[in-house]
């Protein structure tokens, strides 16, 4: 079976939906099926380009850059042709509006099977006011899906645009990268030397990009109440505003603004966290992989009751603790019980670790393989 993976973006660019698409690439010659991706440039880039990564075919349509979401391809449509002939099934990984654009003019045969991933709902977005251009081009693709998957009930639940279409919708929800595998007590702390030089503080961890949906501003007035070290992993287009308003706070001996860090090296930095944090304040964040990541290294999480998958990934009082959005007294509040109560931390984590078990990568897997078939 031809599986065609259709995506915005692609690896090298960081984002949760280009893991899972991925993962799905890679993943899927292992289970018998061949597997390509169709995806545009991210950087401004005028020229098609062609490559293999780990044994997949990449093909990037050239790119005028990106605005609201939006990547102006012009050479997409010639490469959408030619991709959807040599597949059996398209997979499109939605919100995507350029694909999902060019699919509204050119459409898919008929003998080739359609599966969308629902990812987020675009209403929830920062550009929601042009969601009543969009949403009929988005309504369409998911009336000619043969299925479609989101990754947690709420998400399938909430969602208007998957009104009329719960009948053929599947709920497969993502998977971290990584093995469960808990560190020790003195792995952690000799993590905790390497990356904080200390061992004596308590290491709250947040990974992700540094955007306006993640609450960052809040987590740092929190942390103006937690005795513990913020330990900040990811690069975006607030971290100069981030790092100006930790100095404003007063915290900048307790917060350490990491940057960037490789996928290969992102472990350790698990394996160094006491807590970790999710403190995103808008629905955009549907699922939250990263809280996975985390309770795959047996690290509670403090995360937000955001009305989608956020808070079906790490449960609250089970896994960790849940807090009402925008809500920074209650976020330091939770933090600093962990901080307080290391026994309680502990036994989270032991069940974060139990619980990042039923979201493995081969699982994700042979469920769309099943659904493929």
């Amino acid at each position: 079976m031809r599986v065609l993976q259709v995506n915005k973006f692609y690896e090298p660019h960081v984002g949760g939906v280009e893991t899972v698409v991925k993962q799905l690439a890679e993943g899927l010659p292992e289970q018998g099926m061949e597997t390509r991706v169709l995806t545009c440039q991210h950087k401004v880039q005028l020229f098609t380009t062609e490559e293999f990564i780990e044994g997949v075919k990449v093909r990037r349509a050239g790119s005028l850059g990106t605005l609201f979401n939006v990547n102006f391809s012009p050479t997409f449509p010639l490469l959408y042709r030619d991709e959807i002939e040599w597949a059996d099934v398209v997979h499109f990984h939605s919100p995507s509006p350029t694909p999902e654009f060019v699919h509204l003019i050119m459409g898919v045969p008929a003998d080739t099977g359609v599966v969308v991933t629902f990812h987020a709902d675009p209403g929830t977005s920062r550009w929601k006011g042009l969601n009543t251009i969009y949403a009929p081009v988005l309504r369409h693709l998911l009336e000619r899906a043969d299925r479609i998957a989101v990754t947690a009930p709420a998400n399938r639940d909430r969602s208007e645009l998957l009104d009329g279409f719960k009948q053929k919708t599947d709920i497969i929800p993502l998977a971290t990268e990584f093995e469960v595998d808990p560190p020790s007590g003195e792995e952690r702390r000799r993590h905790q030397r390497k990356i904080v030089g200390t061992e004596t503080e308590t290491v709250i961890l947040f990974v992700g990009r540094l955007s306006y949906y993640k609450g960052l501003h809040y987590l740092l007035r929190a942390l103006t109440e937690v005795d513990a070290r913020l330990v900040v992993v990811g690069d975006g287009e607030l971290r100069g505003d981030l790092e100006e308003k930790a100095e404003e706070l007063g915290i900048t001996k307790k917060t350490q603004f990491e940057g960037y860090v490789e996928d290969e090296d992102l472990s350790n930095y698990y394996r160094a966290a006491d807590v970790f944090v999710l403190p995103s304040i808008a629905s955009i964040e549907a699922f939250g992989i990263v809280q996975l990541d985390a309770m795959a290294h047996g690290v509670p999480v403090v995360n937000t009751s955001l009305p989608t998958g956020v808070p079906f990934v790490s449960q609250h009082e089970q896994t960790g603790l849940t807090v009402n959005p925008k809500d920074a007294s209650a976020l330091a509040s939770a933090l600093q019980q962990l901080v307080e109560k290391p026994d309680y931390r502990l036994k989270l984590g032991r069940e974060a670790g139990r619980r990042a078990e039923k979201f493995t990568e081969e699982k994700m897997i042979n469920r769309y393989k099943k659904l493929y078939k």
